[in-house]
């Protein structure tokens, strides 16, 4: 009889293959340690790891160049966006190639790198230290929400709010 863990462990490397190669699209979230505007957006971005990251490569793009590995993994430990892999942008070649300009900011971009979805995470600034008090909405969510039930997209992508990344 086959030892219970070696199943286990084929499972576990099957299925975590198989959902890796099912993830059709991929969010860029460019995020600053330091923006008071990228830390408050952690618990949106929770809640879209708890309920797409199974299905959307999610990919938080640090665009400064004091960033290390170190700050960046202590950002996602810190704010509990373990569904994150995390990138340096050193160079800003993600920020070119997606037209990011503010951190945060999502880009969502399909198999075929077209752009989905460019803009802010929720409605919870209207300007940088302008809080909204409004009902909050999270974008991020609802754009995934509506892609994978086949619903449109919202084609008018809100604006995003935070700091801005500097362009060398």
């Amino acid at each position: 009889m086959k030892s219970p863990i070696l199943l286990l462990m084929f499972f576990y490397l099957f299925t975590s293959s198989t959902f890796s190669q099912n993830k059709t699209i991929s969010a860029y979230v460019f995020l600053a340690e330091e923006c008071p505007i990228s830390i408050y957006m952690a618990k949106p971005l929770r809640e879209v790891i708890e309920k797409h990251s199974h299905h959307v490569n999610l990919l938080a793009v640090f665009p400064n160049a004091k960033s290390t590995e170190l700050t960046a993994k202590k950002f996602i430990d810190d704010y509990q966006l373990d569904g994150f892999e995390f990138i340096l942008d050193k160079d800003l070649s993600l920020v070119k190639k997606w037209g990011a300009t503010i951190t945060p900011e999502v880009v969502i971009v399909d198999q075929d790198n077209k752009i989905i979805y460019r803009g802010r995470i929720s409605n919870a600034y209207s300007a940088p230290g302008r809080m909204n008090h409004k009902q909050r909405i999270n974008d991020f969510y609802a754009t995934l929400n509506n892609y994978f039930s086949e619903k449109p997209v919202n084609p008018d992508w809100p604006t995003a709010v935070g700091c801005y990344i500097t362009m060398k």
